[in-house]
């Protein structure tokens, strides 16, 4: 079941502030229901036994049934959020249970304000409020499931951990630098880290492979060029980190289904509009 199946609508969106004299009593997630909580100041504590962390702003806490709000907080900064409620299908977890905004601040402020103002402008609207709700769960969803940019001034959820800030300036570097070398030999070495080190990085922050991820952004580039530009498509495999050209182009067919001059075919966007 995917998400699009599992969440039906969008049921509250509300503001909440835990009380400065105590931490507040955590809530259980009742069924048919997914509870998405985002801070908006303060801190949380949350894991379990002795490894739990302090999370603080733009923080995404994803709950299923079963699971409990959050609650553990402090006097001096006791934690702020807005609530979204979804009704669902089912208890199937679609994101993780938590995970950070991947944007400015200024950007989650726009975030916030429109979807709470969206919410209640809705009326007795069924088709506005499938539409904020698609807006709102579809937002949600990309920064929880990492589907938007990550880089060096973008996380703002959690305090950064020194693993953390390695990956950021990683995962920059591969960015501007697709057309090179990436190998883990050479990644290792401009980072002055153990290679196992650098694969444990990407298998716990990221959940997938080095190989993988860099993998992934070739051809996130690749399909870009090939979208947006008449560049040949030599050019385009080079600059994506393909040394061979016939390399690329078995790749790429083997990953989409078809050649890189097809996907380019069929990428217009009017192709399927008649001319004026």
């Amino acid at each position: 079941m995917n998400f699009a199946d599992n969440i039906l609508s969008l049921a509250r969106v509300m503001f909440y502030s835990a009380p400065a004299e105590h931490s507040p009593t955590p809530f259980v997630i009742p069924e048919n229901t997914h509870i998405i909580e985002m801070l908006t100041g303060g801190v949380v504590f949350f894991g379990d036994g002795d490894e739990k962390r302090a999370y603080r702003r733009g923080t995404i806490f994803w709950h299923v049934p079963g699971d409990k709000t959050i609650f553990d907080t402090t006097r001096d900064e006791p934690y702020r959020c807005i609530v979204f409620r979804f009704a669902a299908k089912s208890a199937e977890r679609i994101a993780p249970r938590v995970s950070s905004w991947r944007g400015s601040s200024e950007a989650l402020d726009d975030f916030i304000r429109q979807s709470h103002s969206a919410f209640f402008a809705t009326g007795d609207s069924p088709e506005q409020a499938k539409t904020v709700s698609a807006y709102c769960l579809g937002e949600l969803l990309m920064h929880a499931l990492s589907l938007k940019n990550m880089d060096g001034k973008s996380m703002i959820g959690q305090t950064p951990q020194a693993n953390e800030v390695i990956l950021r300036n990683i995962l920059m570097y591969i960015e501007n630098n697709l057309a090179d070398d990436l190998s883990s030999y050479t990644l290792a070495e401009k980072f002055k880290l153990p290679r196992n080190k650098l694969f444990a990085l990407f298998s716990k922050f990221m959940n997938t492979s080095l190989q993988g991820y860099i993998t992934g952004k070739r051809f996130d580039q690749a399909r870009l060029l090939l979208e947006s530009s008449n560049m040949p498509i030599k050019e385009v495999a080079a600059l994506c980190g393909f040394e061979h050209v016939e390399v690329f182009h078995r790749s790429f067919a083997k990953r989409f289904g078809c050649t890189p001059k097809n996907y380019r075919l069929n990428a217009l966007p009017y192709i399927d509009l008649k001319k004026s």
